[in-house]
């Protein structure tokens, strides 16, 4: 092995200078608009969501299919009750169909927590039309509509 090394100051010679550090930007007091911003962007990302979850449950109802299962709930259609969850799909697909309900006013429910009365006001429209998807409404009306499971966005 090598023994140790030891360097005597006067010996070394600069070669070149170190850069120097760039100075780091003041920080920042918090005004308050960092906090308006991000409450801007946690709606606008909650808008998204809802034009999105509104856009998966129409194309779903235009195409016959059943929706997917962790947005059930946000529509009134839950896994428990079975023939009150067909009835109520069975009524926002008359509606979409019918051009009664669009994406964007689903979408604007989702938002505003308000999905649940819109379905009641297009399921109360929606029994008094001679739609073939009636008959579902008047049947969630005449039961109260019990049994429907709700969550909000």
């Amino acid at each position: 092995g090598k023994g140790t090394t030891a360097l005597k100051p006067e010996r070394l010679s600069l070669i070149r200078e170190a850069p120097a550090l760039p100075n780091p930007e003041p920080k920042r007091l918090d005004t308050g608009d960092n906090a308006k911003k991000r409450q801007a962007r946690e709606k606008e990302l909650e808008r998204q969501e809802a034009v999105a979850i509104a856009r998966r449950f129409c194309e779903c109802l235009h195409e016959d299919t059943f929706p997917e299962m962790g947005d059930l709930h946000l529509f009134g259609i839950g896994c428990e009750y079975k023939s009150r969850a067909q009835d109520a799909l069975a009524v926002w697909q008359g509606a979409v169909k019918l051009g009664e309900l669009t994406e964007e006013t689903i979408a604007e429910a989702l938002v505003n927590g308000t999905t649940k009365e819109l379905f009641y006001e297009t399921c109360r429209k929606l029994a008094k039309s001679r739609s073939p998807n009636a008959t579902y409404a008047m049947n969630l009306i005449k039961n109260n509509f019990a049994a429907l499971e709700w969550d909000e966005l």
